[in-house]
């Protein structure tokens, strides 16, 4: 048996453990009637590099609300919460576990039954088990999971290295047009980064127009400029891989210089964890 096979199988272990953990875990969240599996874990075409997306329904969302998504660390210790959406009662989180392969990332929601997003016509939904609601309390965890505010350097910060974990799994799968999918923002993502350091670090949303672009052109020096359009062979798969990274890399910069004028503190542990985990996956030295 291949390493890659073994490496495989092991994955596999510890998706389905953390599924079927969740899935009695979540029972105890006071107020919670109803849990639902989304997304490819739902279907039979389901692989070992497949994400966990769950949602969660509740008959009193004052009460389920009352320590979430703190209340997950019960399950696992929770390494990061990252907010989905930008509202200001947003229940839906990216979760990452401690100890669990980047891979196995899980998007979970609390919704009450009327609010609950139904799926697409096309997209598999199982309910995984439904129950009466329970009003006693759990005890308060201690979760010292990294929950940045949607917006901050930080959030967008860690949308990149989300998006990079999915550009892996692409590769993984032979899903190049995919791939291409999470590669062709990058440029974008780094000049506009470049632009931001030439403007004092002022944040410039909407993306950058033909007019930005030629103002970026004449305060850049040459090798900055020369440096990007060498990175953008992505001719071969490999060279997308080396490509995609060096981007990554480079963008994690200067988020990095931007966070520190703006006096943000990042999450250094969970940024070096899954740039070494790019590096591996895309065997990259």
């Amino acid at each position: 048996m291949t390493c890659e096979v073994c490496g495989s199988m092991k994955l596999q272990t510890e998706l389905h453990d953390l599924l079927d953990r969740l899935t009695i875990g979540l029972r105890q969240i006071p107020g919670v009637t109803a849990l639902y599996l989304f997304g490819s874990l739902a279907t039979p075409e389901a692989d070992a590099f497949a994400d966990i997306d769950l949602q969660l329904i509740t008959a009193d969302m004052a009460l389920t609300r009352a320590d979430w998504p703190a209340a997950l660390a019960h399950i696992q210790p929770v390494v990061l919460t990252w907010p989905i959406t930008p509202a200001a009662d947003n229940t839906a989180f990216a979760v990452l576990f401690q100890g669990m392969s980047l891979y196995h990332k899980v998007d979970i929601g609390v919704s009450t039954a009327d609010d609950s997003p139904m799926p697409s016509s096309s997209e598999a939904a199982l309910c995984l088990w439904s129950q009466p609601p329970s009003h006693i309390a759990l005890p308060q965890p201690e979760c010292r999971a990294y929950t940045p505010a949607h917006g901050t350097i930080g959030h967008q910060l860690l949308d990149q290295l989300i998006a990079a974990v999915r550009y892996v799994k692409s590769r993984k799968r032979g899903q190049l047009f995919t791939c291409w999918r999470f590669m062709r923002s990058q440029p974008e993502k780094l000049l506009q980064l470049l632009y931001e350091q030439q403007h004092a670090w002022v944040s410039h949303t909407g993306g950058l127009t033909t007019w930005d672009y030629k103002k970026l052109a004449r305060v850049c020096d040459a090798a900055t400029q020369q440096e990007v359009m060498r990175h953008l062979n992505w001719s071969t798969p490999a060279q997308m891989d080396r490509n995609f990274y060096w981007f990554v890399e480079r963008s994690i910069e200067l988020y990095t210089q931007k966070a520190a004028t703006h006096h943000e503190q990042l999450p250094y542990a969970i940024i070096d964890a899954h740039l070494t985990f790019l590096r591996t996956e895309l065997a990259l030295k």
